[in-house]
Parts: C-alpha cells; sequence; structure tokens
C-alpha cells in the first residue's frame, strides 16, 4: 500500500474581483487535475475549523493527526529545523533583524526584510549577543533571521512583536491570558522588550548603519520577536499510525516538522519554474515508493502560496496552470494511481492574493483517489465544483481517519480495548494477551 498525500499550500482562494468573481483555480487550465478530480471523491476541508486561518505547520500538524495541544510553537518547529538542541524548560523565540523609524513615540516599520549582506548580518548579531546575559542566548539563522533562547525560568506563553507588515507599528509584547504561570509569562514579556529597545539603541549608532545611510539604505536598527514556542514530545508519525512516512519538501520549517514527527525529510531546493520544481518532487516520491522504504509521502509545494501573497492574482493563476502541467507525470506513469495506492491532493490553507489578509479561513479543495472510494460526480478541482463532492465538508482531523480506513489500518470501536491512538497498530502490537497460568 502506498499513501502519497499532496499538500498545495495555499493554492485555495476567495472570489477575486479582478477574475470577476472566481478564483485563480477556477479560471486556470487545469485538465490534469480535473481528471483527477473525476477519478475520485471529492470535498472541501477546512484544516482547523471555518473561519480559522492557520500557519502552515498548525495546519500540517492538525492534518497529519496532531491536536492543537501537539503544537509546540513554530519557533520550535524551526530550531528542529536548525539542528538547534533546545532543553525541555527552554523557552525559544524566533527573531528577526529589521528597519525602523523612531517617531510619534514608537517604532515604525521601514522594512520587515531589510536587505543585509553577510558581514553586516555578522555584525549586527554580534552587538546583539553582546547585550545579552548569560541566561538567554541568540543564535542567528539564515539572512537577518535568529533564535533568541531563553532558559528555564523564562516561558514561551508570550505573544509577538513583528506585526507582519511595513509602515505599522512594532507591538509591545505581553503575556498570554491563557498563561500557565502568569507571574513567569509577565516577566519573559517584560523581558523581551527590554531586550528590544537594547537593540534599536546599540543598532542605531552602529557604524555599518552610517554606511548605509550613505548608501540610501535604510538602518538594520531593530530586532523583531514572534512564534515563541518549548520543546514538547509526541508520539512519532510510525508509533501513532505504523506508517512509514517520508516528507518531501523545502526549507527549514518542514524539515522540522519533519523532525518533530520522526519522519525522513528529502529537501528539494530548485530554481526551476512551477512546473519543473513540482515534476521533480513528483519523480522523488516515485523514487521513494519504488524503493519500498516508506508507504506514505507527504510531497508539498510552496509555490500557489507565494504567488497570493505577491497579490497578483494572474500570477497565482499561472503557477496554478504549470503545477497542472506536471500532473501530467503522475496521470502517464501512474505510479500512485495503481491498485495499491491511496491519492490524496489538497491545501494546507487559504491564501487570498487580493486584500490584506496572510491566510484566510476559507475551506481547501480535497481529493481522495482509491480503488474502493469509488468516484462522485464533480469533474473539475476548483473550490466551487469541489463543493458537490460525495465526501461533503471535512476538517483537518478527519483527513488521516480516511486514510486509515482506506489502508485498512483503521480498528474496529465499540469498547474500550481500542483507543483510537492504537487504532492503526497491529493487533500484536496493540494487544496484551491473557495467558493461563
Amino acid at each position: 500500500m502506498k499513501v502519497l498525500l499532496i499538500i498545495l499550500d495555499g493554492i485555495a482562494d476567495r472570489l477575486v474581483e479582478k477574475l470577476d468573481y472566481r478564483t485563480p483555480l477556477e479560471t486556470g487550465n487545469t485538465p490534469n487535475l480535473d481528471i483527477l478530480s473525476s477519478s475520485g471523491l471529492n470535498g472541501i476541508m477546512y484544516p482547523i475549523s471555518p473561519g480559522i486561518a492557520p500557519s502552515t505547520e498548525l495546519a500540517h500538524l492538525r492534518i497529519l493527526g496532531y491536536p492543537e495541544e501537539a503544537y509546540p510553537g513554530r519557533a520550535y518547529i524551526e530550531s528542529l529545523g536548525n539542528n538547534l538542541n533546545i532543553n525541555d524548560d527552554d523557552a525559544i523565540i524566533k527573531t528577526s533583524l529589521a528597519s525602523v523609524s523612531k517617531e510619534d513615540n514608537l517604532f515604525n516599520i521601514i522594512s520587515r526584510k531589510p536587505l543585509c549582506d553577510s558581514e553586516e548580518c555578522v555584525a549586527f548579531s554580534q552587538v546583539i549577543r553582546d547585550l545579552l546575559k548569560h541566561d538567554i542566548e541568540y543564535i542567528p539563522s539564515i539572512n537577518t533571521d535568529g533564535f533568541l533562547i531563553l532558559k528555564s525560568k523564562f516561558s514561551s506563553e508570550i505573544t509577538d512583536a513583528d506585526p507582519f507588515e511595513n509602515n505599522l507599528p512594532v507591538i509591545k509584547v505581553t503575556h498570554l491570558s491563557s498563561a500557565k504561570d502568569l507571574k513567569k509569562a509577565k516577566k519573559t514579556a517584560d523581558l523581551v522588550n527590554s531586550i528590544m529597545l537594547d537593540t534599536f539603541k546599540s543598532l542605531s549608532s552602529h557604524p555599518l548603519n552610517k554606511v548605509r545611510e550613505n548608501n540610501n539604505l535604510p538602518p538594520i536598527n531593530f530586532m523583531l520577536t514572534k512564534w515563541a514556542g518549548s520543546k514538547k514530545r509526541v508520539s512519532s508519525f510510525f508509533e501513532k499510525y505504523s506508517l512509514r512516512g517520508a516528507v518531501i519538501a523545502s526549507g527549514i520549517l518542514f524539515k522540522g516538522i519533519s523532525k518533530y514527527l520522526n519522519v525522513d525529510f528529502f529537501n528539494i531546493e530548485t530554481n526551476a519554474s512551477p512546473e519543473a520544481d513540482f515534476l521533480s518532487r513528483l519523480k522523488k516520491a516515485e523514487t521513494l515508493f519504488i524503493n519500498k522504504k516508506y508507504n506514505f509521502v507527504l510531497l508539498h509545494t510552496k509555490f500557489p502560496d507565494e504567488a497570493s501573497h505577491k497579490k497578483n492574482p494572474e500570477l497565482k493563476k499561472d503557477v496554478i496552470e504549470q503545477i497542472d502541467k506536471a500532473f501530467k507525470y503522475l496521470l502517464d506513469q501512474k505510479f500512485i494511481l495503481d491498485d495499491e495506492s491511496l491519492l490524496i491532493i489538497t491545501a494546507d490553507h487559504a491564501t487570498p492574493c487580493e486584500g490584506p489578509l496572510i491566510h484566510s479561513g476559507e475551506g481547501v479543495p480535497f481529493l481522495l483517489i482509491h480503488k474502493k472510494a469509488g468516484k462522485d460526480r464533480v469533474k473539475n478541482f476548483n473550490e466551487n465544483s469541489m463543493r458537490e463532492g460525495h465526501l461533503g465538508t471535512l476538517r483537518g482531523k478527519d483527513i488521516m481517519p480516511l486514510i486509515l480506513n482506506y489502508t485498512d489500518k483503521i480498528r474496529y470501536i465499540g469498547s474500550r480495548n481500542f483507543p483510537f491512538e492504537y487504532l492503526a497498530k497491529a493487533d500484536s502490537e496493540r494487544i496484551d494477551p491473557l495467558r493461563p497460568e
């Protein structure tokens, strides 16, 4: 049995005015996705619930059957992707160097992601390190990104300073109202605010910022904080489902998700077109199945989401059409369309290409193809058509039970012998038989 779960990141959208109130997926020419849609069961899936706009990692964890309580925060997941060693009681915060102007008694963000050459990044990182005490560590990451690691007397239950848009003020960090240790969370929020203020003072007077000013570049004079998290322990993907999993994706976030769930990660980094890039991912999945080491592969592409964030509906439509062309390989080779396979194509969230939102809470297309599932009357892979599908409205937590069902790993529920976390296990692993004396 082979399971291929394809996540087309951000492919779903709202109705777009520039496209006559249709979505890029509706207006795009997608003959191969349409063939696939007409070959299986269709529906609409809400990764969390209607109206909730999840982050990529939270949506993936929910789709893979891990509840909100298992979410350790994005900073912790990215720390795993950066191969950092975080202790059980540490709090970790993602940071990014930014350009701000001080005006009207606030810090207005000029650029959340200013251009920064390697010499500048190293120098500014050292300034931050010199400011911190021994129980707080700063670790630079890629370009202007980095991490703050706060030792055990601090909390991860704090808010973000980063408003995620330019031309907005930096937000004062505060404690979460739901914090388990309110005193510790307040102390941590005050500390982070203090670090940001100290960083502004030190970076503003740095000689390299004088050079930047002379070159008509904005100063790199602030450190934004976000995504605080802490270490959590969860059952591995194999322990939970008895499926040998792999992830084909790009970047430290998906490397971190893979490490968190203890599945193998295959990084695909290319400068290719969306079609060529997605084709390389499909071929990698085929290779993983051929060697029979894996029977579950999650394949992810970021291209639709990136096009959406550029707020360009025509670009998103073009990206979707290019990805559709790559799906022809899957149809021609039939490596995942045989009698022993389960194919799911969906998204992790909607990403609107009009308006101010980063992600939005609309449902996303969901397609399941399996020989025992049959097919419904849907003929087109898009948000509107798939509402009429047999599967109706799903939530992220429904996906793994569907997968377990069609891979014959689901177990009968009717007594207390079958708690959900053991449904996927073989009988010999799940039961402790009564033995004769």
